[in-house]
């Protein structure tokens, strides 16, 4: 963050790519490059391959008290134009396992629909 730590040689390639971090206003900008290549790189629903071209922008913004997180995935290898998508953290009470998520059957139909158009996880009806 303080832009003293050592960066990548050309060529120096990693798996979790390479993360650079500074703030724009009140807004944490992390750009991380340096990616190896990966099969599975981009998603790991839809399997979309990325490349060493690979650039990540996370922007973490505050909103009250919620967190929004603005993604931006770049490859001018496998992507014809930059691809941005966001989530809303959002603060609460309850008592909750961050890392835990109902088990939703619609949703998971949906994502596996939308990952393998006219295969077999379509409902037989």
């Amino acid at each position: 963050m303080n832009g003293t730590g050592p960066t990548p040689r050309t060529g120096e390639l990693f798996q979790q790519g390479y993360s650079v971090g500074h703030f724009d206003g009140n807004d944490l900008v992390i750009m991380s490059t340096n990616f190896t290549f990966d099969p599975d790189g981009m998603d790991d629903h839809l399997h979309m391959a990325s490349s060493v071209r690979k650039k990540v922008t996370e922007r973490y913004q505050t909103i009250d008290d919620d967190i929004r997180l603005i993604i931006t995935l770049e490859d001018g290898t496998f992507l014809t134009r930059p691809f941005t998508y966001s989530k809303l953290f959002t603060r609460t009470t309850r008592q909750r396992n961050p890392g835990w998520r109902a088990c939703d059957p619609d949703l998971s139909r949906r994502e596996l629909e939308y990952a393998y158009p006219g295969t077999k996880y379509r409902d037989e009806q």
